[in-house]
Parts: structure tokens; sequence; C-alpha cells
């Protein structure tokens, strides 16, 4: 599954490193289901591949200072 994103519009002055996604069952406490990292001139990532249902997505940027907090998570269906 490929997981895609915008860059965000604030890096607190720092250049980013990379990124990393994750995906959520459809409840929110759900444990992880994968994670893929990336560069940060890349804007997707793939994970295995996952069954037919809906999902959470949520994705971290890092740079020197380490890195964000979690994206809003976001529903995403895998058909």
């Amino acid at each position: 599954m490929v997981i895609s994103w915008s860059p965000p519009s604030f890096t607190g002055y720092t250049y980013l490193t990379k990124y990393r996604a994750r995906l959520y069952p459809k409840y929110k406490k759900g444990k992880v289901k994968a994670t893929c990292y990336t560069g940060f001139k890349k804007l997707t990532c793939t994970t295995k591949q996952m069954k037919k249902r809906k999902y959470y997505a949520a994705v971290q940027v890092k740079n020197k200072k380490g890195w964000s907090p979690w994206s809003k998570r976001v529903k995403v269906v895998v058909r």
C-alpha cells in the first residue's frame, strides 16, 4: 500500500531529514498495522500489502531537533 502526504508548512527553521508513516486499524486505539520510512524529498512510502478494509494513516517528519508529533489520522480504504 502506498501512503502519500504533503510537506509541512513550517519546518521549525531546520532542514527535514526523513518521514515515517503508519497505518492503524479502523478503531482509534488499535495497534500499528504497518510502518514505512522514506527520505525527506519523497512524499510517499510503501507498506506491506494490506487486507481490504478501512484503516487510518498518520505521518511524522524528522529534522535535526527530532521527530514531530504525529499528524491527525486520516481514514483510508483499501479496496
